[in-house]
């Protein structure tokens, strides 16, 4: 039994805590969001910037349709695509 005048000596057990305890290497949210944008950067994977003559290449392409140009200025279209893309 404890005595109520004695201040110096320590229980020898704590009060528990609330709550779930905190684990070792927990991260903060900025601290989260910060490795999250640091992967993201170090993976690559940046936007692709297309002009209309390429999008409306892409389009045509995908949908199966035959670009009504000649061979030169396509071939000029894809090789920029292929310089961006890949």
């Amino acid at each position: 039994m404890k005595d109520a005048k004695d201040r110096a000596t320590r229980d020898a057990f704590e009060a528990p805590r609330k709550g779930r305890p905190r684990k070792e290497g927990a991260m903060t949210n900025a601290e989260k969001q910060a490795a999250y944008r640091k992967r993201r950067a170090e993976a690559g994977g940046g936007a692709v910037m297309l002009n209309n003559e390429e999008i409306w290449l892409l389009c045509h392409a995908l949908d199966g349709k035959v670009w009504e140009a000649d061979a030169e200025q396509r071939q000029k279209l894809i090789a920029r695509l292929r310089k961006r893309v890949v």
